[in-house]
């Protein structure tokens, strides 16, 4: 209405109580929808108990809007709104309502109280809380399975989905676990190759390498090893200036013949 524009709560009541009078849930359910400065709890209370159904369903809704989810569930299904009442277990989101919920509609199922496509509709309403167990035991135990199948067939597809889901993730954790192996395993061969490099340079660095040693008998390294001697002598054959023979006679002396291990020497034989 035009006086409701400003949504101020005194107007909001009056309006919504000459609707109740008047009977006319149709205009009242708008008016709820649009303007919600009232209190909405009392309205509910005075609806829950009015003889018209329709009047006791915007009762349920108000209190569904207020979260006050069992009871809005208990007058839906006093009334046998059952449709309303799956709706509300759904956005409850309790598991606890959803299967009580559920649980009713296999009792009144029992009785002929609700048609069985209650359970298939609730099954399908509150699909992500109710628990499969429950759904087996309860289709079982009360002839309801092909009833359960839909439901059945979903959860195994969305079990599926999210097995595929979690090898995925698995998958994926494992092979960066062996790139970050890889990876220091590389890193630990690249140091220790840096390291035998630098220390290969500090090698270079120091200096050539050991000089071969002196000759101890002054020998130099362009003299021959056979023939006639020069300046420091030969080991076979003449003897020369400064050395001496190995074999033979020389001024030096000699170890065989005239000099002075054997022969005409010091050690042994005739002066």
């Amino acid at each position: 209405l035009h006086v409701q524009r400003d949504n101020i709560s005194v107007v909001n009541e009056a309006v919504n109580e000459l609707l109740v009078e008047e009977e006319n849930f149709q205009q009242l359910r708008e008016s709820i929808a649009d303007y919600d400065a009232f209190d909405q709890i009392a309205l509910a209370q005075q609806l829950e108990k009015h003889e018209l159904l329709e009047f006791r369903r915007i009762a349920a809704h108000l209190y569904r809007t207020n979260k006050r989810w069992e009871t809005s569930i208990r007058w839906s299904k006093q009334d046998g709104l059952w449709q309303d009442a799956m709706e509300t277990a759904a956005l409850s989101g309790d598991s606890k309502l959803a299967e009580e919920l559920l649980r009713f509609f296999v009792e009144n199922i029992k009785k002929d109280s609700c048609p069985k496509s209650c359970f298939a509709a609730c099954l399908f309403t509150c699909f992500e809380l109710i628990r499969p167990d429950i759904v087996l035991e309860l289709s079982w135990r009360y002839g309801l399975v092909e009833y359960c199948m839909p439901y059945m067939v979903q959860t195994f597809r969305t079990f599926n989905d999210k097995l595929d889901t979690l090898y995925s993730k698995i998958e994926s954790q494992e092979k960066k676990i062996e790139d970050d192996q890889k990876a220091a395993e590389d890193a630990k061969n690249e140091q220790i190759n840096r390291q035998a490099l630098s220390m290969g340079g500090r090698l270079m660095i120091a200096g050539p390498g050991p000089q071969p040693a002196a000759n101890p008998y002054g020998v130099p390294q362009a003299q021959a090893q056979f023939g006639a001697g020069g300046g420091g002598g030969a080991q076979f054959g003449a003897s020369g200036a400064g050395g001496a023979q190995m074999f033979g006679g020389g001024a030096g002396g000699a170890q065989f013949g005239g000099g002075q291990q054997f022969g005409g020497g010091n050690n042994m034989g005739l002066i």
